[in-house]
């Protein structure tokens, strides 16, 4: 009896052994195939958008951006990378949002901000001496300046 146990607990190690060698072996195989279209080391196009937007847009010009992938690039290029700080960035799908407006004026302490909801429009209103821009992109970058 001692003997076919240890023989039945060995097969079981082994058993183990191989069936989790061939689930590891599995995911390492997926992850391998998958790894190249996942892989964004080569993507130069938010980089790109970024310094186009920061060497196109007006000195001190209201900056309206719409879209994450815009907003996102902007918002690193003008906070993390401290470019541009004459600009005032507006992620203009939160703009009616009241965290929002707080936070612009926390951050833009000369902004004027309209009572009520402020559109981008009643935005370059309020603020005549400015110049707005309207940034997005899609497939290209979209830069639209008044």
């Amino acid at each position: 009896v001692g003997n076919g146990l240890k023989r039945f607990t060995l097969r079981s190690n082994l058993f183990r052994l191989a069936i989790g060698s061939l689930c590891i072996g599995y995911f390492v195989f997926h992850a391998m195939e998958y790894a190249g279209q996942v892989d964004a080391s080569q993507d130069f196009r938010a980089e790109m958008f970024g310094r186009q937007v920061m060497s196109e847009v007006h000195e001190d010009a209201l900056v309206f951006v719409q879209g994450d992938r815009a907003v996102f690039t902007v918002w690193y290029f003008h906070y993390a990378l401290d470019q541009r700080p004459d600009l005032i960035v507006i992620a203009e799908d939160l703009l009616h949002f009241d965290w929002y407006q707080e936070t612009l004026q926390s951050t833009y302490p000369k902004l004027s901000l309209p009572e009520g909801l402020p559109w981008p429009q009643s935005v370059v209103v309020s603020n005549p001496e400015r110049a707005a821009c309207y940034i997005q992109y899609t497939d290209q970058a979209e830069i639209d300046c008044e």
